[in-house]
């Protein structure tokens, strides 16, 4: 047998390193597509400016990223979008939809849901795809803009497991990414539930001194939605300034949890008087509270009232004529209302979260205010206890 010639040795590992690559291209064709096509973690602006840039048809320049591929069930991520050449002003939405998959709790799916000028929608591993129904179509008119706009959307991870995040331009779908909701205990955030017995004045006076002079509404203690800050994508967060830090951190979806208070929360008797630097909306709907009984999270979650649920459920929230932007404003905890879940004697604490673009809820749906702000601002209190009389 005669020696090989290096020529005849160099093209033998060519061809067999040819056909490696082609079994392994085969093998794990899946696997390279998700690679190439992954949404990336991101957590500075130089990370999101880095990601690939997307061109679409009609010459807008997106980058995608999303704030993590994990999180405790009960929680959530933000999903961003860094737009070139988009005008949101110049978009005008011909239809709008979410639809939830039927088969109850155990199944999460959101469809059509906007982020900047693209389409997001979120399908839990296991659900089956509805074959019905109208996802959302926008249509983007000749306007544009050469400022760099933030767009983001919160994404609820209810239950643990995969969740299948995929990003579209008028039904093609463009990237996508795997996020797993973990075991972990997450202490949920309830929405703010209202007493029956309706709104009330605003003033609020102890031994003739007058601590509050602004709106007020009854609350019921230790019930409402689980829900998580809701980002809607349809309106920018902020415009990206050309000289800006990239070290500098992206929004997220929860403050930090150790973070200084950044309103301030105080009781007296069973009154929550809210004090804020800066102007908020006062809306039941703009605020959530995580609870403590005796010192122990609570994590029961009591039905929420018919009435709002309907209304979320038609993607509609009406404004009353408390709704306006104030410094200071009173909650009443009222633990004479029917069905309450907290005993006389029992120790509640409670710390307030305040969302300007109010609350996803976890149990399904997407609410939208009438008449909601520009700010994107998600700010925590103090926790306060009291003693339930």
């Amino acid at each position: 047998m005669g020696l090989s010639t290096p020529k005849t040795v160099v093209a033998t590992l060519l061809a067999a390193s040819a056909a490696v690559v082609v079994l392994i291209t085969v093998l794990f064709k899946d696997a390279i597509h998700d690679w190439l096509f992954a949404i990336r973690r991101v957590r500075t602006w130089g990370d999101l400016l880095a990601q690939k840039p997307i061109q679409l048809s009609d010459g807008v320049i997106v980058r995608l990223g999303i704030e993590d591929t994990r999180c405790p069930q009960g929680g959530g991520v933000l999903l961003y979008c860094l737009t070139e050449r988009y005008d949101p002003d110049g978009a005008m939405p011909r239809s709008f939809s979410i639809r939830m998959l039927p088969g109850g709790p155990s199944v999460h799916s959101s469809q059509g849901a906007g982020l900047g000028p693209l389409e997001v929608s979120v399908l839990q591993e296991g659900a089956v795809e509805p074959t019905t129904g109208q996802a959302s179509d926008v249509e983007v008119l000749t306007k544009k803009t050469t400022a760099r706009l933030l767009f983001a959307r919160s994404i609820p991870v209810p239950r643990s497991g995969k969740y299948r995040v995929t990003v579209s331009d008028h039904g093609k779908a463009l990237q996508h990414v795997t996020v797993r909701g973990t075991n972990e205990f997450t202490h949920p955030l309830l929405t703010l539930e209202e007493s029956g017995n309706g709104p009330m004045a605003g003033r609020l006076s102890l031994r003739g001194t007058t601590l509050v002079d602004g709106p007020a509404a009854r609350i019921l203690p230790c019930q409402g939605s689980a829900a998580i800050p809701a980002w809607r994508g349809l309106t920018p967060c902020m415009e990206a300034d050309p000289r800006m830090d990239p070290a500098r951190e992206l929004p997220r979806l929860f403050p930090d949890a150790d973070g200084p208070p950044e309103f301030d929360l105080r009781g007296a008797g069973p009154s929550l008087i809210v004090t804020s630097r800066n102007k908020i909306r006062f809306s039941t709907w703009n605020f959530a509270a995580r609870w403590w009984v005796n010192g122990l999270p609570h994590v029961s979650i009591a039905p929420g009232n018919p009435s709002r649920s309907s209304l979320v459920r038609k993607g509609l929230i009406l404004h009353n004529e408390l709704d306006h932007d104030v410094e200071q404003c009173l909650f009443v905890l009222d633990f004479d209302a029917p069905g309450g879940e907290v005993r006389s004697g029992d120790r509640v604490s409670l710390q307030l979260l305040y969302s300007d673009q109010g609350w996803s809820l976890m149990e399904g749906g997407e609410e939208f205010f009438l008449l909601t702000s520009k700010e994107h601002r998600v700010l925590q209190s103090n926790r306060i206890e009291l003693t339930v009389p």
